[in-house]
């Protein structure tokens, strides 16, 4: 049964979205006005029916979560999530810097694989991006994240972070301040579209002592599978980004 206070997602076929069960009616874009309260002491797999649609109620995965938030900004999907983390050595009791929040997506990927003792400090420059981010967040029932408005170019006041990852235009130009808040042979992603940032990127971080500097991108083709005429679905995710990774190197190394 659907507890107060907890995570739901409602698919419609084509669109998910993210709810918190919680006594706040609402206008929702793509559900129309509903109060989630209502989902009280349901339960998961059950199909409810809001104004002319009908929408199952799943309990969701983190993955689910990220697709199904309210997007302000171009989010950074599971396919690229989950290699930031495995890259960057991001687990439980990790102490992490992201910058810019987006949409929050990244920053629930991040909040999950820290919990239950890690935390994520998340910085954006547009009060607008972080004000969607912090709603996400809290929406997906995470509480370990802490939103700051300010820009990581001028300064990070935090020290000792295992891992700092960087999403937005210029990265390279606080190349410099995210080695001064990892902790030794702690980790660094910028996360970039183009080859010409991931260039500027490789380069700040080889002037600023990082090692291990390396570069991907991740390509995921998702299989229809129908007995005998199983194919690539059509719609696959194509290019998104490239991230650019390193590892501080102590200065008297």
């Amino acid at each position: 049964m659907i507890e107060e206070g907890k995570s739901v997602i409602l698919d419609d076929g084509k669109k998910r979205f993210l709810l918190l069960v919680e006594d706040v009616e609402e206008k929702i874009k793509g559900i129309g006005r509903f109060n989630p309260a209502m989902l009280k002491e349901r339960s998961f797999g059950e199909v409810i029916t809001i104004g002319s649609k009908d929408f199952m109620i799943l309990k969701p995965s983190i993955s689910d979560m990220m697709l199904g938030i309210r997007r302000k900004a171009q989010i950074i999907t599971p396919k690229d999530a989950c290699h930031i983390i495995l890259y960057t050595s991001i687990h439980d009791g990790s102490s992490v810097i992201e910058a810019g929040s987006g949409s929050g997506a990244l920053t629930m990927a991040l909040a999950h694989s820290v919990a239950p003792d890690g935390r994520v400090i998340s910085y954006d420059v547009r009060e607008d991006f972080l004000e969607v981010a912090r709603e996400n967040v809290r929406l997906s029932g995470y509480t370990n994240v802490e939103f700051r408005l300010g820009d990581v170019r001028e300064r990070i006041d935090e020290q000792g972070a295992d891992a700092v990852v960087f999403d937005f235009s210029d990265p390279w130009n606080a190349v410099e301040n995210a080695y001064g808040a990892l902790k030794d042979f702690g980790h660094l992603c910028c996360y970039c579209p183009t080859v010409e940032q991931i260039e500027r990127c490789a380069s700040a971080m080889e002037r600023s002592g990082f090692t291990d500097i390396r570069t991907i991108e991740v390509i995921e083709r998702e299989m229809v599978i129908r007995e005998g005429s199983s194919r690539p679905d059509n719609a696959r995710i194509g290019h998104t980004a490239y991230m650019c990774f390193a590892r501080k190197l102590p200065k008297r190394l």
